[in-house]
């Protein structure tokens, strides 16, 4: 799976994405366990009840302060990184992501 990824992710316009690419490479043999890993419960890390689909289509705004979240299927305890990396992924623009990603993943302690 991670190596048809790979195949597809380097027919990307290179101006965009070539900065991911290497990263992509370092972690393609050991993807799968990697993706295992993020996905199970671990007594040292912080876990949360996950979305596990957060992306704007599961969003409902009512108003500028309420916000509301649908679609629970996919709900499960694991790290809160993944309905982060995904929310941020698929349903921020480009710009934003480029301009803001540091401090949309900044952790405040």
């Amino acid at each position: 799976m991670a190596k048809m990824f790979l195949e597809e992710f380097e027919t990307w316009p290179k101006e965009i994405w070539s900065r991911y690419l290497g990263k992509i490479r370092d972690i393609k043999d050991d993807f799968l366990d990697r993706l295992n890993k993020a996905t199970q419960i671990c007594d040292t890390d912080f876990n949360v009840l996950s979305h596990g689909d957060l992306w704007i289509n599961n969003l409902l705004y009512k108003s500028d302060d309420v916000t509301r979240i649908i679609d629970f299927q996919f709900v499960q305890f694991s790290s809160f990184a993944i309905d982060l990396h995904l929310l941020i992924t698929t349903s921020l623009k480009m710009e934003v992501r480029e301009s803001h990603l540091d401090s949309l993943i900044k952790v405040r302690t």
